[in-house]
């Protein structure tokens, strides 16, 4: 969300998020933000403001509260305690009095057994003047230049008389009626890794990438979105998110033996088709909730799951950005996020209208 609300032209002061990696792992791709390491609940406008370091209002407070509980893929149970984060998002927005905000979360939110959690929401924003979007926004990433079908929702609301935005226009390209870009555009061009034996213990591929996709060559451009403080901060040696994962022999040759486009019978993990799009990548749960490592899909050719960077590509990531490089928080990271292409449009939408 911060990536896409920065090309959008918004300047991100502050981020809060309670699990360290994330932490760390934002903080090294966003070195002009304060990024503190916080539980919500304990947070208060004073503490916000005093981070962000402004007298000027603030412009939009967004985020995604934990969607675990909501989603239809768990146990979507009314009373998991992460729902409560829904409303504590909430007191924060009463207490700064942003001029918009935007919340991101599952489709599951809207079933009819979260009304009540939903309409206290909304009453406590209408309570301090809110007004919002008549019906939440239910996007695909698909539909925003992003090789994944993946919808979400979400809550746009503004203060008072400021204007409510309108719904972000689709970016749809097709060739062949092919949607575009697909699978083969977005990683295509990344090593195979087959015969790259150090990517079992390291994370960084050291040597060329293929000729790039139009979607994929804006991805490798070394200035997208590059601050001078973040040209000053990476090293840019090698590709980050490229380890490997060992897996059985039987499990290769079922891998093998599996349709692109089709689910492996056993593992139900998805194989990948060229010409297509990814499914959903999920972030599983954490060690709170059973540490559960959330389905990864097997690659279009090689007998084996995605790399992080090979899902980083898939959901709208520069090659610059990092993530931590171990794969159940690489692979949580990605999964928890608002692909940046999709984030832009939102974005965009609202700024037209503040």
């Amino acid at each position: 969300m911060s990536l896409g609300f920065e090309r959008a032209g918004f300047e991100v002061l502050a981020a809060f998020d309670f699990e360290r990696r994330h932490v760390e792992a934002y903080q090294y791709n966003f070195h002009q933000t304060q990024v503190i390491k916080a539980d919500i609940r304990d947070l208060t406008a004073t503490n916000i403001l005093e981070v962000c370091n402004t007298k000027q209002q603030i412009d939009v407070i967004f985020g995604g509260p934990p969607c675990q509980g909501f989603s239809v893929a768990g146990r979507g149970l009314v009373a998991d305690e992460r729902n409560s984060l829904l409303s504590e998002f909430a007191r924060i927005v009463c207490e700064i009095r942003p001029k918009a905000f935007v919340i991101e979360n599952v489709r599951g939110i809207l079933a009819e057994k979260y009304r009540n959690i939903l309409s206290q929401f909304h009453d406590t924003l209408a309570t301090v003047g809110y007004r919002f979007i008549p019906t939440p926004w239910t996007l695909d990433a698909a539909n925003y230049g992003v090789p994944q079908r993946r919808k979400r929702v979400f809550f746009v609301g503004v203060l008072e008389n400021n204007k409510l935005p309108i719904l972000p226009e689709p970016s749809i390209a097709t060739h062949n009626n092919i949607v575009l870009p697909t699978v083969e555009d977005a990683i295509s061009d990344l090593p195979e890794l087959e015969e790259i034996e150090y990517l079992f213990n390291s994370d960084r591929y050291f040597g060329e990438l293929g000729n790039p996709s139009l979607y994929s060559a804006r991805l490798r451009e070394p200035n997208l979105d590059l601050t001078e403080a973040r040209k000053q901060k990476f090293s840019f040696a090698g590709l980050g998110g490229c380890s490997r994962t060992i897996h059985a022999e039987a499990i290769r040759q079922r891998f093998k033996s599996t349709l692109p486009g089709a689910s492996e019978p056993i593992s139900r993990f998805y194989k990948l088709d060229w010409k297509g799009l990814a499914p959903t990548l999920r972030a599983g749960t954490p060690s709170s909730h059973g540490q559960h490592m959330a389905a990864r899909p097997i690659h279009p050719e090689e007998p084996r799951c995605i790399t992080i960077r090979e899902a980083a590509r898939l959901h709208s990531f520069p090659d610059w950005f990092e993530f931590y490089p171990t794969k159940w928080y690489g692979f949580m990271q990605i999964g928890n996020s608002v692909p940046p292409l999709l984030a832009e449009a939102v974005a965009a939408s609202l700024k037209s209208v503040l």
